[in-house]
């Protein structure tokens, strides 16, 4: 068996967050984290999730194309904070992962009739990119 893989879409004010299942197959969202660039906040919701699904070593992180000064910072800032923690850090390209994290919140509306819960684009999104490193065929 393989390990849990987390996943985190970075932004300035919420982390979107997701993890893979023992095998590094299927990824799931999983609540956000709303850390509005505090470091001691996402520090302590990280820690929680290392102690709720222990042997987790590695971590995706998407990187935007052309990210802004901002993102670059809030990119930086955790991206030492992982390292720090001693996990590995692999980023993969989020280009476009927000808009087709709509699409698929769309389908989801559209397939239960059910509204898509507000505020959970994020870490849709960083299904997505989790989904996106499987398809890369890198393995841990």
């Amino acid at each position: 068996m393989r390990q849990k893989i987390l996943c985190f879409d970075i932004g300035s004010k919420v982390i979107g967050v997701a993890i893979s299942d023992a095998f590094g197959t299927v990824a799931f969202p999983r609540p956000e984290i709303h850390w509005g660039g505090n470091l001691a906040t996402f520090e302590q919701e990280l820690r929680t999730m290392l102690k709720d699904e222990p042997g987790i070593r590695d971590v995706v992180v998407g990187v935007p194309p052309e990210p802004s000064p901002s993102m670059t910072k809030a990119f930086e800032t955790v991206t030492l904070l992982l390292k720090r923690l001693g996990l590995a850090v692999h980023p993969v390209d989020e280009h476009v992962t927000t808009a087709e994290a709509k699409n698929k919140a769309e389908d989801i509306e559209l397939e239960t009739g059910v509204p898509f819960p507000g505020g959970r684009l994020d870490s849709l999104a960083a299904q997505i990119i989790l989904e996106r490193y499987f398809s890369l065929g890198t393995s841990i």
